[in-house]
């Protein structure tokens, strides 16, 4: 090489070039027959009743069960890829878990012994069509997460939960999909229900029934308590 010249140099260095366009072409070539695919995970989380709300002696329950701090947390789960997500995605068949635990520093709601999560409230799965389905099977929980098995999520899919809890709670999911890229935002609204018409001492409201509108429900039942008090006061 030391009595090479500048024909010499030009030809090794094209060759080195060769070869890192045809490594390149290859690995562009694999990605484009299997490319990966994305899913979004968005997390909103409304607490339902105002911090002044319970210093002024606000208890609520949910089935008779005392709440100390009840969340409405809304997971999103978008299918934001070029292709579909298929059920021979899922490795192994295993389900995909949305998953909580608690989390708020040294405010924390102390773990609950069933569980942080009370219940399940909405599941909705928008189709890029428009069409909304419910399958029962995806809405069987545990203590501390909710599977949703093995589906074809078609691009542009949606999937909503609406999960009660009690307490600020950290929330992930454990992914089974294969080559699959978990994109997460997290969005925390800070919408609190205004309670503190309610009057000074103890009182007990049983969060709503209705799917997703389990603040609006908090909220009529506390107005409905002080109508009935004033009206007995007359």
């Amino acid at each position: 090489m030391e009595n090479w010249g500048l024909t010499e140099w030009l030809w090794l260095i094209g060759i080195v070039v060769a070869i890192i366009l045809g490594i390149g072409a290859i690995v562009a070539t694999r990605r484009s027959a299997n490319p990966r695919r994305k899913l979004q995970f968005l997390v909103n989380a409304t607490p339902l009743v105002s911090e002044h709300s319970r210093g002024r002696g606000l208890v609520v329950s949910y089935n008779d069960e005392p709440v100390q701090d009840p969340y409405l947390v809304r997971v999103t789960l978008k299918n934001i890829g070029a292709i579909d997500i298929t059920s021979a995605d899922f490795d192994a068949g295993r389900d995909l878990e949305v998953c909580v635990e608690p989390d708020g520093g040294m405010d924390m709601v102390p773990e609950r012994p069933g569980g942080d999560i009370l219940d399940v409230l909405d599941f909705q799965l928008l189709e890029p069509d428009g069409s909304r389905n419910v399958s029962n099977e995806v809405l069987r929980m545990g203590p501390r997460s909710v599977p949703i098995s093995p589906m074809l999520l078609r691009r542009n899919t949606t999937i909503t939960l609406d999960l009660l809890v009690d307490g600020p709670v950290f929330v992930y999911l454990k992914n089974p999909l294969i080559n699959t890229d978990e994109v997460r935002t997290t969005a925390t609204e800070r919408s609190v229900a205004v309670l503190d018409a309610v009057a000074t001492g103890t009182a007990t409201y049983a969060l709503g029934g209705a799917a997703g509108a389990a603040a609006a429900a908090l909220m009529n039942r506390a107005t409905a308590g002080r109508r009935s008090r004033d009206g007995s006061r007359r």
